[in-house]
């Protein structure tokens, strides 16, 4: 398989935990933009595999698939930028860490849509 860009990868040895993390969240984007061309954004299909390969237990079908590309497709111009991708990302964390740190995302918030979204779809305790 060839990438667009080279999977940075790091030493995570050498690596704190965050700069770590941003890191693997570089690396699984980039390893599943630009099957179709462009490097920079992840087509519905790109989204589709990337949730079947980093969830595999929540079996996403084409209508969850669908429900998310359509969340984060935020400037609705086909395809889901880094930008979006992060705003997912950040809305998951926010989802997980709700009952430990009494977080979740206020009215207003660019990830309230996904926030309403999330918790059918990581289940019971989210």
């Amino acid at each position: 398989m060839t990438f667009c860009h080279p999977v940075a990868g790091g030493n995570s040895a050498t690596m704190s935990g965050l700069a770590h993390a941003i890191s693997i969240l570089t690396d699984t984007f980039e390893k599943h933009a630009g099957k179709d061309g462009d490097c920079k954004t992840l087509s519905k299909a790109e989204l589709a595999d990337l949730l079947r390969s980093e969830f595999p237990e929540k079996g996403n079908s084409n209508a969850v698939v669908d429900s998310f590309f359509s969340m984060l497709d935020n400037d609705r111009d086909g395809a889901v930028d880094f930008k979006e991708f992060v705003t997912f990302v950040t809305t998951l964390a926010v989802m997980s860490g709700s009952d430990t740190h009494g977080t979740r995302p206020g009215a207003g918030s660019p990830i309230i849509g996904l926030s309403r979204l999330l918790p059918a779809y990581l289940g019971p305790g989210s």
